[in-house]
């Protein structure tokens, strides 16, 4: 189910620790990560060059990018290796009836 604000991606459940979920909302790729007790939703991309993380993977709390090796904070999407200017684009991510619900727009 949808509504103006937020977009059903698929179950809670299909959320494994760690392992980035690609999905879209709207016109936007967006993965979905469980981690450590949370949820983050990212723009599919990373701004160093513009790879998908979705292929990437996490570790010690950070996104890694596969194609480079640049890391951000799971928690604020800062960049902690490679240039520290960068920051992903995070979308609002919770759980509504064991539905993933996500931001239509990002924060």
């Amino acid at each position: 189910m949808e509504n103006a604000e937020k977009i059903n991606v698929g179950k809670a459940e299909i959320l494994k620790e760690g392992v980035p979920f690609k999905t879209k909302v709207g016109k936007h790729p967006v993965i979905v990560v469980k981690w450590n007790g949370g949820l983050f939703a990212y723009k599919d991309y990373c701004p160093h060059e513009f790879e998908t993380l979705a292929t990437g993977y996490v570790e010690d709390g950070r996104i890694v990018c596969k194609a480079h090796g640049y890391c951000f904070e799971m928690d604020s999407g800062n960049c902690v290796k490679g240039d520290n200017a960068l920051k992903l684009t995070r979308f609002e991510v919770t759980v509504e009836n064991g539905d993933l619900m996500v931001s239509r727009s990002p924060l």
